[in-house]
């Protein structure tokens, strides 16, 4: 069933809806550009993806995502609900991207709710590790170079709490895997 498009949903610019999941996958506190994106665009390719994103951007995957209350039912919260998708293993999943234009980078903006219940702009230490509840807010925009609407990643919500990073050190990354290492097998 082909998808329909935000203006035949009724959508208006400056729309926000919120998605809330588990972190799959994260590749948000660097962006996707250069030889990484090259490679994950062939990667892609290969998976018999037929339009991967060229452009330079910022991508989070969830599971089991949920419209907030406060957007449900709403015209740009059903346009989104219908790039929810089901693995084959029955999970439901959603992949949501913040593109940039030009060289400047603009990664999603970061908001950690804090113990006395303020919202909080931060900087992220690293990528996230899978399971982080996260908060997902996406708005809708008047694109420039098509003369029609387009939706993306604004910024990425946090709860209470500490924040679960991916592991960043060889040693974290083997021990996840069940792999042991040897400080005098490593190459420096």
């Amino acid at each position: 069933m082909a998808r329909k498009t935000l203006e035949e949903f009724g959508v208006e610019i400056g729309a926000d809806v919120v998605v809330m999941g588990e972190v799959v996958f994260s590749q948000v506190a660097n962006r996707v550009d250069g030889d990484y994106l090259e490679q994950k665009i062939k990667r892609e390719r290969d998976l018999g993806i037929k339009h991967p994103e060229k452009r330079p951007h910022y991508e989070i995957k969830i599971k089991n995502p949920v419209i907030t209350k406060q957007y449900a039912g709403t015209p740009f919260a059903e346009y989104i609900e219908q790039f929810f998708y089901e693995m084959k293993d029955g999970e439901i999943r959603f992949d949501a991207v913040k593109v940039n234009s030009g060289d400047k980078e603009y990664p999603p903006t970061f908001l950690h709710l804090t113990e006395d219940e303020k919202v909080k702009q931060i900087e992220l230490d690293g990528e996230l590790n899978q399971g982080q509840v996260v908060q997902l807010a996406l708005r809708t925009f008047g694109s420039k170079e098509y003369g029609n609407m387009g939706s993306g990643l604004q910024a990425i919500l946090f709860p209470q709490g500490e924040i679960d990073y991916r592991p960043r050190s060889i040693d974290a990354d083997a021990d996840a895997f069940g792999y042991e290492i040897a400080s005098d097998d490593l190459p420096f």
